[in-house]
């Protein structure tokens, strides 16, 4: 893309190329900009999807090592150990991570991305 110096040379007094054929060049270059843009924006959104599906994936596992190790400590109480505590502890806070709609739309939007 052109420069403003490269813009204001264009159309500057005393240069060759007319106003018009300036201001065309320069309109092209905003709309490869543009066109970029967009295709950024594409990119995010499909980076997106990938991770929230990632979680998903991720919130599933969690949850059947979870419910196995509750079963367990359901099962024989007597033989829990402070490990299997700390491990189900770990699961618990593991689970309660959950995106935010609030953080993810910030997130999207400071990518110049829409939400929706």
């Amino acid at each position: 893309m052109k420069t403003d110096k490269d813009l204001l040379r264009l159309i500057g007094a005393g240069s060759d190329t007319p106003p018009h054929v300036a201001c065309r060049c320069f309109a092209a270059d905003l709309r490869r900009v543009y066109d970029a843009g967009k295709e950024e924006a594409e990119e995010l959104r499909k980076q997106l999807a990938a991770a929230i599906a990632a979680c998903k994936l991720k919130d599933e596992s969690l949850e059947a090592a979870h419910n196995g190790l509750r079963w367990w400590m359901d099962t024989f109480p007597f033989h829990v150990t402070e490990t299997d505590n700390e491990e189900m502890l770990k699961l618990v806070k593991a689970l309660a991570i959950q995106p935010d709609d609030d953080a993810l739309k910030a997130f999207m939007l400071s990518k110049g991305v829409s939400y929706e």
